[in-house]
Order: C-alpha cells, then sequence, then structure tokens
C-alpha cells in the first residue's frame, strides 16, 4: 500500500495540478494571515494552548497523532503553513479527480476549499485545524483511489484505510468524502467513457469501501477505548452511536435538512431578509442545475435512463450524506466546520462549466464563483477582526483582575484559587452597535456563535487565561473544596465581578466570584 500512496503523490504533476496547489496554498494564507500571525483564541483555545490532542471519548483515536505533526502547541505561524499544506494537495487531488484543464477552475478549487465558511470555523479551533484538514485530504485521496476507472484491488483497500484514518481523526469529513465520490460518478456518467456496468460495480464498491472502513474505524476505537479503560463521551451523541429506530431516522432527516440549508442560506430568509451569503448561494445552487441540466443534455444522458436514475440518486443522497451523523444520535448539532462538504457543489459547479457549456455561461459562471470565493474571504477577515476585539477586551478585563488579586494578597496570604461560577458568554447576536452592527446585516448569521465578546466566562477560561497569558500559576482548589466555599455565607454574599469585592481570600483561598451561586 505504501508503493501504491508514493505513485499516487509522486507521479507525474500536471500545469493545472500545480497551478491548484499554489493557488490554494498562496491564497489560503492571505485569506488567513492575520489569524495565522495573531493569538486569537476562542473560548476552547484557554483548554488547548498545549494539549495532546488525546480525544479518544470522542472516538478520534487518531487526532492526537494528525495534530502531534505541528507539536501540541497552539502556533498559529506553523499550525497555518501545515493547513495551507493540506489544503492546497487537496486541491491538486480534486483538480487531478476531475481532470481539470482550465485555469480558472484550478483558481475556483483552491479559492473555494481556502475561504469557504467551513474552513473559517475550523481555523477558529486553530489549535486542531490542521489535523482536521489532513482528515479532509485523506477523504480526497480515498475518493481518487476508487475512482469508476480504477480496478486494482490494492488501491481501493488503501482507500478504505484513509476513509478509516480520516474519520479517527474527525468524522465528519467522511461526509467529505461521500459527496466527493458522488460528483465524481456524476461527472463519469457525463463523460460516458465507460460500460454501464461499470458504474454498478463502482457503487458496489464504494459501498464495500465506506461499510468496511466505517466498520473497522469502529472497531479500533473500542480496541483502543478499552485498552487506555475510557468510556465514549456524551458530547454530539457519540456514546449512542449503534442505536437505531425510525423516529430517529425521522429526526436525522429533519436535522440534516435544517443543518444544510443553514449552511447555504444561514437563518431563513423569511423570518432574517435576504443576505448576500444567502443571495450568492441561491444563484449558485441555479448555476449548478443549469449547468448539469445542459450536461446531461449534451451528452444524450435521456438514451441512458439507468444513468438518470443514478444521477437522481445521487442528488437525493447529498443531504443524508452531508448529514450522515445526525442519523446515530438525537444530541447531534452539525455546525459549519462539519459541513465542509457541501463546498464540493461549489466545485463541481465550476467543473460543470468547464465542460458543458459556451463562453458566455462559462465566463459567467466563473464571475459569479470568484465573487462568492471574495466574499467568503471578506468574512473571514471580519471575524478576525471581531476575535481580536474579544481578545483585547479580555486581556484588559484580565489585566484589571490581576491587579485586584495582588491587592488582595497584599493582606492575606492564599495557596490555591477557586473560580465560582459562570458567566453569560454573550456572542455576536447581542454584542452589536446602536446602527444594528455588521451582526444585524446578515453577514455573520452562520458564524456568529463564536464571535464572543469576553472569554472569561468560567472556572477553566479564568485559570487558564491567568495561567497562559499573565503567569500567575496558581493552584486550583479541588472540587470539594471548591463546593465548601460556595456553600460559605461569606462567599455568598460577595459582589459579583467586576465589582469591588468579587476577589477575596476566605480561608487561605483565592476566591473569584464570576456570578451568583445557587
Amino acid at each position: 500500500m505504501g508503493e501504491e500512496l508514493s505513485s499516487l503523490l509522486c507521479g507525474r504533476i500536471s500545469r493545472e495540478e500545480k497551478r491548484a496547489f499554489v493557488t490554494a496554498f498562496v491564497f489560503t494564507l492571505l485569506v488567513h494571515l492575520y489569524k495565522f500571525t495573531n493569538t486569537l483564541p476562542n473560548h476552547d483555545g484557554m483548554y488547548n494552548v498545549y494539549t495532546s490532542q488525546n480525544m479518544i471519548g470522542s472516538g478520534r483515536w487518531a487526532l492526537k497523532y494528525a495534530c502531534g505533526l505541528s507539536s501540541y502547541y497552539d502556533l498559529p505561524w506553523v499550525i497555518g503553513l501545515f493547513c495551507c499544506l493540506y489544503i492546497a494537495l487537496t486541491a491538486m487531488i480534486i483538480v487531478r479527480l476531475f481532470r481539470v484543464k482550465n485555469p480558472v477552475v484550478s483558481f475556483l478549487c483552491g479559492g473555494f476549499l481556502a475561504s469557504s465558511p467551513a474552513t473559517i470555523e475550523t481555523i477558529f479551533f486553530e489549535f486542531t485545524a490542521d489535523g482536521y484538514f489532513l482528515a479532509m485530504l485523506l477523504a480526497a485521496v480515498a475518493v481518487y483511489l476508487s475512482r469508476v476507472e480504477e480496478k486494482r484491488i490494492s488501491r481501493h483497500l488503501l482507500s478504505g484505510a484513509c476513509i478509516c484514518v480520516s474519520c479517527g481523526i474527525y468524522q465528519a469529513y467522511v461526509s467529505f468524502a461521500l459527496i466527493l465520490a458522488v460528483c465524481h460518478m456524476i461527472y463519469e456518467l457525463l463523460k460516458n467513457q465507460n460500460k454501464p456496468r461499470e458504474y454498478f460495480r463502482w457503487v458496489l464498491r464504494q459501498a464495500l469501501i465506506f461499510g468496511g472502513s466505517l466498520a473497522a474505524y469502529y472497531g479500533i476505537w473500542q480496541v483502543v477505548m478499552d485498552r487506555v479503560g475510557m468510556e465514549a463521551y456524551s458530547y454530539q451523541g457519540i456514546d449512542q452511536v449503534g442505536t437505531i429506530s425510525l423516529d430517529l431516522l425521522r429526526h436525522g432527516w429533519e436535522n440534516a435538512c435544517w443543518s444544510v440549508q443553514y449552511y447555504l442560506f444561514q437563518m431563513p430568509p423569511r423570518d432574517y431578509g435576504w443576505t448576500l451569503y444567502a443571495m450568492f448561494n441561491v444563484l449558485m445552487l441555479g448555476a449548478l442545475a443549469l449547468g448539469l441540466i445542459l450536461g446531461m443534455v449534451k451528452s444524450r444522458m435521456w438514451k441512458r435512463p439507468w444513468a438518470v436514475v443514478l444521477v437522481v440518486l445521487g442528488l437525493l443522497a447529498v443531504i443524508p450524506f452531508a448529514g450522515m451523523w445526525c442519523f446515530t444520535s438525537y444530541s447531534v448539532y452539525y455546525r459549519p466546520l462539519m459541513l465542509q462538504s457541501l463546498m464540493v457543489l461549489f466545485l463541481f459547479t465550476a467543473v460543470l462549466y468547464q465542460d458543458w457549456t459556451g463562453p458566455l455561461l462559462k465566463n459567467a459562471a466563473a464571475l459569479l464563483l470568484s465573487i462568492i470565493v471574495l466574499h467568503n474571504a471578506l468574512l473571514a477577515n471580519i471575524c478576525y477582526f471581531y476575535m481580536n476585539l474579544c481578545y483585547e477586551r479580555t486581556y484588559a478585563d484580565v489585566v484589571e483582575m490581576v491587579s485586584e488579586i495582588h491587592n488582595v494578597g497584599d493582606d492575606a496570604e492564599y495557596t490555591d484559587m477557586a473560580v465560582l461560577g459562570n458567566r453569560h458568554s454573550e456572542t455576536l447576536w447581542g454584542w452589536q452597535d446602536e446602527d444594528g452592527g455588521l451582526g444585524r446585516e446578515g453577514r455573520f448569521y452562520l458564524l456568529t456563535s463564536l464571535l464572543e465578546k469576553e472569554l472569561l466566562v468560567d472556572e477553566h477560561q479564568v485559570a487558564g487565561f491567568l495561567n497562559w497569558y499573565t503567569g500567575m500559576e496558581i493552584p486550583r482548589a479541588d472540587s470539594g473544596r471548591v463546593s465548601e466555599l460556595s456553600q460559605d455565607i461569606r462567599v455568598q454574599e460577595m459582589p459579583i465581578w467586576p465589582a469591588d469585592g468579587s476577589i477575596d481570600v476566605v480561608d487561605g483561598t483565592l476566591v473569584i466570584k464570576l456570578s451568583e451561586l445557587q
């Protein structure tokens, strides 16, 4: 299998593949340069300044090794370069898969992968972004290794191994492979260069490859958990995988439909109005439909009813494939970063107009898709602007907190620290100016829940910020001591931060009170 992968990566690289690689690398670097060259943590960043990413309980048994390539520190520039590399390699593989000959399509492939909302939100969590993009690369490689014309068993086995490892890094990228495979099948049906039985054999092979790789993923996960003595987490319902019912299937379908709608159109236009993002995506879907219809007409697909059936089935599978994990648990909630698979539809639109339309439509589609790429790039940098405001406000808040800690420390000694209560985590939904702000204008509906006003929300974040960003390495009180302090009448009568007296020393413990205690 190593020789097969070496042959794939070291084979002759076409001009368009090189163009796609360079475009994706440079565009990813430019779009996210501010994030890659600044410290802009989000709420999870406090826990991940240094961490081994040991997420076995969440089913991500390979994430530790994927992120370990760039070290276990949250190093924005280093991780950023790894992200650029993986995204660029993914673009190159996709260009090879669809045999792209048009430089504009190569540019758009790199542009969409670099600027999609899924990519933007993934880079919010930069400490693990390089691992996730490696999973995306493996998903793309898996589809290329098992394409319609590929007959070698060794390539099919390697394809399954790539899907298994990709799922072990982050499960959402299985959907990326599934939808990329659907678009590949439709593309090959339009080209009509294989016998009918080859396509049905390919569908069967895909069922075996994906089914076998997911079974292997689940088996490895169970073995690893057993060896380390760990149980599955309840997060996103991962501990409920394997339980199936008709009601769950119904709920899963509704959840998947809502997740896809939210990613493409943000909030319902009838309630929140139309945004540029939603309008651009409506135009893109219209262009996709038109390009597909023209391709089917020009390839005379009506003479091959079986091919029409496969195309229709493939299109119907997009929603359940994109939200496939919705069918495993009632608790699954899809975030934009889990829906990178939908960006394949944008790439496929560009591919369709490369081969099946005239110059006028080709140029119009290229213009529309280019505008979408630039609009996404603009949204990314506006998001980073708000993340910078969040960091600056948090730092100013923590400097005031440190000053107060020093003041109370001059009067009484303490050996540990207890942060009690939880503050409301205000996001961009409620963080707007009197004129409406960019949030209410509608640009951010898709990403607002992760654009926070400040990060000092709970015990872990306060302790993490004090530890990593101010150097105050104060030991944290154990759970028993925290519970005892919560019941202490002196603590209950303390005001809430940032009021005077919200930080005090109680029986040798530094107490920071963030909210009223229950």
